[in-house]
């Protein structure tokens, strides 16, 4: 794999991470999201506006066209066990950006995972 291909890899699971933080933000922003099936429209209608839900959205289909070109360019059996660096991004923003609480076996976790990493980009 080129360096080319692992940073374009690093692109999409960065906005992967980027896309959950958006959607967290904006169902946490409406409270939770209590969608019933006889207030659904009046339930939808809070979501539709929601701006962070939006750009999760739309970040989420800028990571999937990039998904797509690394897919032209880098074997899949490379290619979609490295999406695991979204957990390293997604538990780090978790921590600096939402201020959550992460808890010592979870640090453990991303570890094991950054130890896959390297042997992935290894073979």
């Amino acid at each position: 794999m080129t360096i080319s291909n692992f940073i374009l890899i690093l692109i999409v699971t960065f906005l992967l991470a980027v896309a959950q933080i958006l959607v967290k933000i904006g169902v946490d922003n409406l409270g939770g999201l209590n969608i019933g099936i006889k207030t659904f429209f009046s339930d939808i209608i809070p979501i539709i506006l929601s701006y962070h839900l939006w750009l999760g959205g739309v970040t989420i289909v800028v990571s999937s066209l990039l998904w797509m070109k690394v897919l032209s360019k880098v074997e899949l059996s490379v290619a979609y066990p490295l999406i695991s660096i979204s957990y390293v991004f997604g538990l780090l923003a978790a921590k600096y950006i939402l201020g959550e609480s992460i808890p010592s076996i979870r640090w453990v976790g991303v570890g094991v995972i950054g130890i896959g990493i390297v042997l992935l980009t290894r073979g």
